[in-house]
């Protein structure tokens, strides 16, 4: 295998921190994690105990059936982030790309997707 350098720098680290980045998620900067009550236990123990579970972290919205992990975070504009999503449905094997907005609600928040759909508001978990 070849080792490419250019101004000190070895090109081949570089290549193989790339796809690695490229792959990560995002953060968006809550300050904890919000959900329901289910939401909320399923964020600790990591078991799902309720069809009504709505959990959202740092880098991801959880439901019962469905989850989306925050690929790409743009910077809030009037409390508001906009979201490319990776979202799987239960049984699916692969994830689709979706837009949604991050928005406060009172001392929580909204996640509303591009179709109109809502989940939340959820509330800081304890």
């Amino acid at each position: 295998m070849a080792l490419f350098r250019s101004n000190g720098i070895a090109a081949f680290g570089m290549a193989l921190a790339l796809p690695a980045r490229l792959c990560a998620a995002e953060g968006v900067p809550l300050g904890g994690s919000f959900g329901n009550a289910e939401g909320c236990a399923f964020l600790k123990t990591g078991e799902i105990t309720s069809d009504g579970l709505l959990a959202l972290s740092e880098t991801a919205v959880t439901a019962y059936a469905s989850s989306c992990d925050f690929v790409k975070v743009s910077p809030a504009i009037d409390g508001r982030y906009q979201i490319g999503g990776l979202c799987h449905e239960e049984g699916e094997e692969v994830g689709r790309e979706e837009k949604l907005t991050l928005s406060r609600a009172g001392s929580g928040y909204l996640v509303t997707f591009t179709d109109g759909t809502v989940w939340g508001p959820v509330e800081r978990c304890p």
